[in-house]
Order: structure tokens, then C-alpha cells, then sequence
């Protein structure tokens, strides 16, 4: 516990600096509907908590969503989901044995965990089960040995054969991803550092812009970036009100809030804001009286309080 506490304590004293709550927003994540990601809980200017039912209707959904995920969320690794029943094997080395209690512990304390603050899929953030997969892969390994053993074949070479056949299976999906798979382009969507880097010239250090990846912006054109809030109302509060030390000058939209489908869009976290993202939005009822299209294909867009993009490109 010691350990742990020294290694999260970085973090934790940033959080009490930057919102005087060193567990950020998971104390608010864990009361969240199992639906509901961090960035939804982050866009929330009042956020509820919701206890009893909403509460065991999460967690119980939590279980069944790692469970019916268990293979992905392990790599899609034969050997590794096979620790599962080896926990039933009595292995004869005492540390080998004892360990492997302490393993399962750690992991269902993970699964737990999971449930209450919610994983979305096997590239998600909170998507720990991989942390435990060298030693998954290690204990069903020697499991898979002990049962090869108890068929009492004869011969080294079929010994080998059956762990290359192992091997080949829990590296099947990888292999046939690399051979069939689609390629892609990983930083696209919603990446392409050099068209958010753009907003640095058209907007001033002081200035406040708003945007479905905040930290991009911040990153790639060293500019204050505010995540989209939850409704339109607040959007317009924070500027109006000068919440943060300015008013909101620029909306940038990318294809995270972009590419969603049209009932999805109408029905999700972003449904305040779909006439905005879908550009049916009457510019005279909005805060920002002026659009354009960022490049690629058009997929991003960029509201703002003038057409920066056209004063700076006259100069």
C-alpha cells in the first residue's frame, strides 16, 4: 500500500492543486451511469450523483460487459484466458501455488473496480486487465504443459510441436491484423497536428477557445482550449460571465464529436450541441457568427467570433 500511495501521490497533489479534490473526478465517475464516460463527467458544469439502483444497475452491468468481453480485454490471448481454470490446478511449487492466490486477488479487485468506474472497450484508458497479462500468460502456459504432460506423448519433437501450435493461436489475431488488416492512419482521425497548429496564428495566447479534444489545442497551437460543456447554456454562461478569465472566441469540432451516427448524435452526450456539429445552426442565435471548414475533407470545423482565418491570410 505504501508503495502505491508513493506512486500515485504525484497525481494525487496535482488534483487538490488544480480543483482542491485529490480524487479528481472519479468520486463523480463512480456515481456516473454505466453509459457515461470521463469526458461526459468533465463536460458536466452540475454534475449528480446517482445512488441505489442506478448504482447496483452499473455495477451489475459493469460484470457482465467484462465478462462477455474477457478474451479482447486479454489481448485475444489463448493461453492468457486459460489462467482461469488453472487456478484450479495444484501447482507443487509452494511460491508458485501461493502466488497465484495472491494474482486472482489483485485481479478481482480490478474487475470490482472496473464495474464501479466503467471500461468501454480494449484500447480504453481504464482498460487494465492487460496489466496482468505477462503473468496470465506465464500460469497458463505451465497449465497447458501440465496437461500436455498427462497425455504421456512420447517424443520432444511433438513437445515442441504443441507449444508452436500454442503459440500460433494466442498470435493468430495479431498475425491475421498485420496480413488482412485494414490499414490505417493512426493519428487520423481526429489528428493531424499540422491543421490544429493553425489556430496558433489565428488566435492570440490570452484568448480562450473551446473544443471536443481540448488537449490537442492545448498541445499542438499552445493555446487555452475548453473542453465543450455539456449544453449550449453553459457554454454561453462561461463566456458571457468571463468564468475563465475571458470570453470564448473559437469553436473547434472534429470528427470525435463529428463522426457519430445521426441518431446516436440526436440521443448522446452531444445532442445540445448537434445543429452545431451537424452546421444547421442559424449563426445569428449563436454565440460565434462565423464558420469554416478545416481541412481534411472538411471533417473539422472551426465557429468563431470574426473570420480570423480570412484576416490573417490577407496580411
Amino acid at each position: 500500500m505504501l508503495i502505491y500511495l508513493l506512486t500515485v501521490s504525484p497525481w494525487l497533489i496535482h488534483n487538490y492543486l488544480a480543483c482542491h479534490n485529490p480524487l479528481g473526478i472519479s468520486v463523480y465517475l463512480v456515481f456516473a451511469g454505466f453509459d457515461t464516460a470521463a469526458s461526459d463527467v468533465m463536460r458536466g458544469v452540475e454534475t449528480t450523483f446517482t445512488f441505489g439502483g442506478g448504482l447496483r444497475d452499473k455495477f451489475q452491468r459493469g460484470l457482465i460487459y467484462q465478462a462477455s468481453h474477457l478474451w479482447e480485454f486479454l489481448g485475444l490471448n489463448l493461453a492468457a484466458l486459460v489462467f482461469i481454470p488453472s487456478c484450479l490446478h495444484a501447482f507443487r511449487n509452494p511460491l508458485v501455488f501461493f502466488w497465484r492466490w495472491f494474482v486472482l486477488a489483485m485481479w478481482l479487485g480490478l474487475i470490482i473496480g472496473l464495474a464501479l468506474f466503467g471500461v468501454k472497450d480494449a484500447v480504453s484508458g481504464n482498460q487494465l486487465h492487460l496489466l496482468f497479462l505477462p503473468i496470465f500468460v506465464l500460469y497458463g502456459t505451465a497449465f497447458l504443459l501440465v496437461l500436455w504432460n498427462r497425455l504421456n506423448i512420447e517424443g520432444a519433437i511433438f513437445r515442441i510441436l504443441f507449444l508452436c501450435a500454442v503459440f500460433l493461436v494466442s498470435a493468430a489475431p495479431m498475425i491475421l491484423t498485420l496480413i488482412v488488416g485494414e490499414p490505417g492512419r493512426i493519428q487520423w482521425p481526429p489528428y493531424v497536428p499540422p491543421f490544429i497548429s493553425v489556430l496558433n496564428n489565428w488566435y492570440q495566447p490570452q484568448e480562450l477557445i473551446s473544443s471536443d479534444m481540448p488537449w490537442a489545442v492545448a498541445w499542438y497551437a499552445n493555446r487555452r482550449c475548453l473542453l465543450i460543456p455539456e449544453t449550449v447554456h453553459a457554454f454561453d454562461e462561461i463566456s458571457d460571465f468571463n468564468t475563465l478569465g475571458s470570453p470564448i472566441v473559437g469553436l473547434y469540432l472534429t470528427p470525435i464529436s463529428g463522426s457519430q451516427k445521426f441518431t446516436s448524435l440526436l440521443k448522446g452526450p452531444y445532442k445540445e450541441w448537434a445543429p452545431v456539429i451537424m452546421r444547421t445552426v442559424i449563426l445569428n442565435d449563436f454565440l460565434l457568427k462565423s464558420f469554416t471548414a478545416l481541412p481534411i475533407d472538411g471533417e473539422c470545423v472551426l465557429y468563431a467570433d470574426s473570420a480570423r482565418w480570412a484576416r490573417k491570410s490577407t496580411r
